[in-house]
């Protein structure tokens, strides 16, 4: 009973709306999808990209979060180009969000690299059914008939800049914030720069031998009003690119270990078995997260493709 209590006032911390802070959900294997984490990241895989990924949080407990993402993007025929859509569904006891975005960038050539700019534009989705709330009492009238269904317009942006052995890109996932009007008859729009969640992402390859690669990476998640906090993250690749294992660490969170596999040119699946760290200190849990990509009109640009 106690677990299953605990199991519940936890996500809901995690969830909910708050006047004062937004929240970006984030996924381990974000290299693998970086437009989920920043808009100027469409079109530079130069073909059509199509990723989906599955996360199971908290595995275990009663009305943990789960995770789906699915995200399209490619350059057009004038290949400063690039379009795309990105889905993100969020799932959390009673708590159902659902973000629909469509995605833009525009590239330029800096160096031996490219330098883009992105925006994004879209809908969330919220439901929040609280009469499905688990409690000891039934018929508890805080939440009978007590369900608020949300669509609420925002924007997004971000710059990156990349080449075959380097990245870096900084993005503002969502400008616009939301808050309960004072007759509790909906929510209001407000900006306000203290919301923000800034995303850095940085990280290289290194080539060891033909046949050995290693690429760290690092991930950092700031907020004006909240601790920062970070993913750093070192893989290994190798047997001609097509095996990649790593381990990931997130400061005061998890410890993951990661493990792709690029069955051919056009197909990559990925796997990745989290576990939350003695620093969260209230409970340990796991997590497991799925992924597969796919590529269309593949061509062989290079000796040494980008892998990232």
């Amino acid at each position: 009973m106690m677990k299953k209590k605990l199991a519940i006032l936890s996500i809901l911390s995690i969830v909910a709306i708050n006047a004062n802070a937004q929240y970006y959900p984030l996924f381990s294997q974000y290299l693998s999808n970086g437009v989920l984490l920043n808009p100027a990241y469409t079109g530079s895989r130069d073909v059509l990209s199509v990723n989906a990924m599955h996360r199971s949080q908290m595995i275990g407990f009663k009305g943990a979060p789960s995770y789906q993402s699915f995200t399209a993007h490619m350059p057009l025929k004038n290949e400063n180009i690039g379009i795309g859509l990105m889905a993100l569904n969020e799932k959390a006891g009673p708590i159902q969000n659902t973000h629909i975005y469509a995605t833009y960038a525009y590239r330029v050539a800096a160096g031996p690299g490219k330098l883009a700019f992105g925006l994004k534009a879209g809908l969330n989705y919220g439901n929040y059914g609280w009469s499905n709330l688990y409690t000891n009492e039934s018929g508890d009238p805080a939440f009978e008939n007590n369900n608020t269904t949300l669509l609420l317009p925002n924007l997004g942006a971000g710059i990156y800049y990349y080449s075959n052995t380097f990245f870096t890109g900084l993005s503002i996932p969502y400008f616009l914030s939301y808050k309960e009007k004072n007759s509790h008859d909906g929510f209001e729009i407000f900006h306000d720069i203290n919301n923000y969640n800034f995303l850095l992402t940085a990280g290289f390859l290194l080539n060891i031998s033909p046949n050995l690669r290693i690429k760290p990476s690092t991930l950092l998640k700031y907020n004006m009003t909240a601790k920062e906090q970070f993913d750093i993250n070192l893989n290994i690749i190798t047997l001609n690119d097509m095996l990649s294992f790593g381990a990931l660490y997130r400061t005061g969170e998890a410890m993951a270990g990661i493990v792709e596999v690029q069955l051919n040119h056009q197909l990559r699946i990925g796997c990745t078995y989290e576990y939350s760290t003695p620093s969260t200190n209230t409970y340990n849990y796991y997590s497991f997260e799925f992924s597969v990509r796919y590529e269309f009109l593949y061509k062989i640009k290079a000796a040494n493709p980008r892998l990232f």
